[in-house]
């Protein structure tokens, strides 16, 4: 016998068509046999490290164990995986742009991905758990190996008929519903920043608006709620510091702003009216405005371009009645000596008498006009990812039909490598709900010594609860947006 060496490459064919194409593992020779195990680029996809290459602030570049896919249509990342893999050693053929469409089924817009520390196997199956109804087959006919990954509605219908006679009949089949793979509403959950304090709140988009889709207690089980960005997506929250400040500015100061900045001076103003008052100040204009309330802080400058300056107000406040003080002259002689100057009962002529004191203070210019009290809310450092529009009802459309799961096998009488991954299956002659249930295919084995096929059908392991509830497990950087 010719026996297969470790690593030899052999090819099938059938009727001249190449149907395999793949690595001999370890073979096994026994006293009365040959087991002979070979593999296709699959198999180098679980053996190869997933790795991207990343650039240094010096301009250098290494490989890293893992791959950052941006926000894009998830038939751009499928491609750039699959070019990475044939970069590294996979021997299957890259996807141009010219060929993307033939070779992958259309897809949808996904939140930007980082995968970390596995194979490029495994990085092909956390992408495709986004898509439930796609199946990935190889295509062994053109020279080097091409990986294809099909989405259920762009599949062949292959039916086959239980009863039937002839070198193709179904001998067996054991199949069922999977009524709890079918999703009729997905809800998926964020945070969102308030826009005008930066606070985080929680978020929602829903493929069921109006709350009809789950009616029943068994409906339930097919409701998906999954969170895309939040404190449960990541190990730790990074800070972030909510800050605001209460604030008005006035382009040109009048008295009653000099009484507010100065506190003496608006003591002196509650208890002597301002129409017994005059005064020489000179109140400049300002390109942006004075502050006469609250407090600039020293985030401004980054959030908002904040510029100051401090300049120097000076002027003398005067108060004048018509008579003799008498007897309030106290408080007001008071009020005097707190600001260290005192002229009693200074005679401007028979009838008018005053007392001033100077005034000397620092005021705060900005280059930024408030003139209501506004709150200025400091910028928050980071956002939280939000989901695209439509990824909602997108992964819920990868669900949205029912699975039918078992094997069926099929005796032939000739095996020609019949190729089933990229079809769905009907069953005539059986249980009504066959004829019409378009089942994917998880597997198909062929036993040559019993001319047996057998038909694995249901939907794939990715796509089962566990998996479509942490099908958007991220690394955590990949949770939040830095600004």
């Amino acid at each position: 016998a010719i026996v297969p060496r470790d690593g030899q490459l052999i090819e099938i064919f059938y009727n001249g068509v190449r149907k395999f194409k793949g690595h001999v593992v370890k073979p096994k020779l026994g006293l009365k046999s040959l087991t002979v195990t070979a593999y296709g680029p699959f198999w180098w996809m679980g053996k190869i490290t997933l790795s991207g290459l990343f650039t240094d602030a010096t301009g250098g570049s290494a490989d890293l164990p893992n791959y950052a896919f941006p926000t894009q249509n998830l038939r751009l990342s499928l491609q750039a995986l699959n070019n990475r893999a044939v970069d590294k050693g996979v021997p299957m053929a890259q996807i141009s742009d010219g060929d993307r469409a033939a070779r992958i089924s259309a897809m949808f817009e996904m939140l930007n991905i980082t995968l970390e520390h596995m194979s490029f196997a495994g990085a092909l199956a956390e992408l495709m758990s986004m898509v439930a109804d796609a199946v990935a087959w190889f295509d062994y006919e053109p020279t080097v190996p091409e990986l294809h990954i099909t989405r259920r509605d762009d599949m062949s219908t292959t039916t086959f008929a239980v009863g039937a006679t002839g070198a193709t009949r179904v001998e067996s089949a054991e199949i069922f519903p999977r009524t709890d793979q079918q999703v009729r509403r997905v809800d998926l959950k964020y945070l969102k920043r308030q826009p005008l304090t930066g606070l985080p709140r929680w978020a929602s988009k829903t493929t069921d608006a109006s709350n009809t889709a789950i009616t029943t207690q068994a409906h339930k089980k097919q409701w998906r709620i999954i969170s895309v960005a939040g404190p449960d997506t990541l190990a730790m929250v990074p800070p972030s510091e909510v800050d605001s400040v209460r604030i008005r500015t006035v382009p040109k100061l009048s008295l009653k702003d000099v009484g507010r900045l100065d506190p003496v001076l608006a003591e002196g103003v509650k208890q002597f009216p301002i129409p017994n008052t005059w005064h020489d100040f000179s109140f400049p204009e300002f390109d942006g405005g004075a502050v006469v309330f609250g407090k600039t802080k020293d985030w401004m400058v980054k959030d908002y371009g904040l510029k100051t300056q401090t300049i120097q107000i000076n002027g003398w406040y005067r108060y004048f009645r018509n008579s003799d003080w008498g007897e309030d002259r106290g408080p007001l002689e008071n009020f005097m000596r707190k600001r260290g100057l005192w002229r009693p009962q200074q005679m401007i002529d028979n009838n008018h008498w005053w007392f001033q004191i100077f005034l000397s203070f620092p005021l705060e210019v900005i280059n930024l006009a408030y003139p209501k009290k506004t709150t200025v809310y400091k910028k928050w450092d980071y956002d939280f990812l939000a989901p695209p529009e439509d990824l909602a009802a997108d992964l819920k459309g990868t669900q949205d039909w029912l699975p039918w799961e078992g094997p069926v096998v099929i005796a032939q009488q000739e095996l020609n490598g019949f190729n089933g991954l990229p079809r769905k299956v009907n069953l005539t002659n059986s249980h009504p709900d066959h004829a019409a249930m378009n089942s994917l295919v998880k597997a198909v084995t062929y036993d040559g010594g019993r001319h047996r096929v057998t038909w694995d059908l249901g939907p794939p392991a990715r796509t089962d609860l566990g998996r479509l509830l942490s099908k958007l497990r991220r690394a955590p950087q990949d949770n939040i947006v830095r600004l």
